[in-house]
């Protein structure tokens, strides 16, 4: 099970509803983006990443994201470009930001990869709990800004727009959704839910812990409880282990109910004993039984010896 909550996560990555998403494409350029999560008024990073250069003297992007939700306080170069030949942009509101460098040597292509921007955002009170994307846009498909510097008709392809994004998760707010109405206008949902999470395990089942030393998570896709596993912990907040040095796990239905998910995680309990409920009335329920039928065997055994007894006095 561990090893597929390892896949869940690398499909969420890939896809658009975990942190980085690249672009699988085989082009000359290809891009990544590092989602962050966060509730209302916190400030997050996310970073842009230039995974493949085969070499280009100047690169030129747009990152778009939702304005309703972010609003960008900053942006800081990375490590692809010198801060010398990086031209910082003017933020705006307008949900976009122009990234733009060019190496000092006009006959030198930059072959660097690695991180080439951060931009700090801070999550508004409108924000939504939920995804809020963040996507990469390339003006002309690259052309003018992505060449050769010694043949300058020679133009680097690049991702589609759009094709390379991430998102930033938003909880614990209490914003609602402006686009949650029917077909007639009317607001169809003034609720709007916490996206599900789950802890990320590697392929050994080991939890995964980020730079800050904080578990990572990862949003499920399908978005129920009952396919999100939960850790057993103890009255100390410590994660269970079971006799094989697995960690335990439970699931939940959408009402806290404890679901009997698989054998491969059934009959796993939280150290909460209220979230086991469940499982215990199954086990009372099946003491009676037993218990029931040896008294009734007794009473059977105790009738017919007393029967014999009478006859033989």
């Amino acid at each position: 099970m561990k090893k597929v909550v390892s896949l869940i996560l690398c499909a969420v990555m890939l896809a658009g509803l975990l942190s980085v998403v690249s672009f699988a494409k085989d082009t000359d350029m290809q891009f990544s983006v590092k989602g962050a999560k966060g509730k209302p008024g916190d400030t997050v990073d996310v970073e842009v990443y230039v995974d493949k250069n085969i070499g280009t003297w100047a690169m030129k992007f747009h990152v778009h994201f939702d304005s309703t939700a972010l609003k960008l306080k900053d942006v800081k170069n990375g490590t692809v470009y010198k801060d010398s030949d990086f031209t910082k942009s003017v933020l705006t509101n307008d949900g976009y930001y122009v990234y733009y460098a060019q190496m000092d040597d006009p006959e030198e292509n930059n072959t660097n990869t690695g991180l080439v921007l951060t931009l700090t955002f801070e999550l508004t009170e409108r924000a939504v709990n939920g995804y809020h994307d963040v996507w990469l846009v390339f003006p002309d498909n690259g052309v003018g800004w992505f060449f050769d510097a010694k043949d300058l008709n020679v133009d680097r392809s690049v991702p589609a727009d759009g094709e390379v994004k991430a998102s930033v998760t938003v909880t614990g707010s209490e914003a609602t959704s402006e686009l949650a109405t029917d077909d007639k206008g009317v607001i169809a949902d003034k609720e709007t839910k916490e996206p599900v999470t789950a802890y990320v395990t590697d392929d050994k089942g080991e939890l995964l812990e980020n730079e800050k030393g904080e578990l990572e998570t990862y949003v499920v896709p399908s978005g129920k409880k009952e396919d999100a596993p939960q850790y057993v912990t103890d009255a100390d907040g410590n994660f269970v282990r079971d006799s094989e040095g697995n960690y335990e796990t439970y699931y939940e239905d959408a009402k806290g109910n404890i679901v009997d998910k698989n054998a491969e995680t059934s009959g796993t309990a939280s150290a909460d004993t209220s979230k086991d409920n469940s499982t215990l009335r199954k086990v009372l329920i099946i003491a009676a039984v037993v218990c029931v039928a040896v008294a009734a065997v007794i009473i059977v055994i105790v009738i017919t010896g007393s029967k014999k007894k009478n006859k033989e006095g």
